[in-house]
């Protein structure tokens, strides 16, 4: 899969607020400072991952395998590039109740309220 990553040169006084609005991130090299455009989840997105997750028919990545979710809701927790069926794996995990067919909402909406941590390629 191609990642297109849009890089944008910029000056000293806009580092500020586009670090302060937290849709790029302050990239340096020897020589550069230039800021790269984050891609957060969209509702779209979690809509779609929502979607996936409740469908049972479809067969999702195991997210305990590659262990990049574990304390995604914590405070220190550095967002992850992942796919949306990485996504809804992990609401699949964390909201499908023991009994196969109940869904626990609560634990739904904690997935969802930490859309800024998972970055969609």
């Amino acid at each position: 899969m191609i990642v297109s990553i849009k890089i944008h040169t910029i000056k000293s006084v806009d580092i500020f607020y586009y670090l302060r609005n937290k849709t790029y991130k302050l990239v340096r090299d020897n020589q550069h400072e230039f800021c790269v455009k984050i891609y957060y989840m969209t509702r779209n997105q979690i809509g779609e991952a929502l979607r996936l997750a409740k469908d049972t028919e479809k067969d999702l990545p195991s997210i305990m395998e590659s262990g990049i979710f574990f304390g995604f809701a914590l405070k220190g927790f550095n967002p992850v590039y992942v796919t949306i069926e990485q996504v809804a794996s992990l609401m699949r995990y964390q909201g499908l109740c023991l009994n196969g067919v109940t869904w626990d909402e609560k634990a739904l909406q904690e997935v969802t309220a930490h859309h800024k941590k998972f970055l969609i390629y």
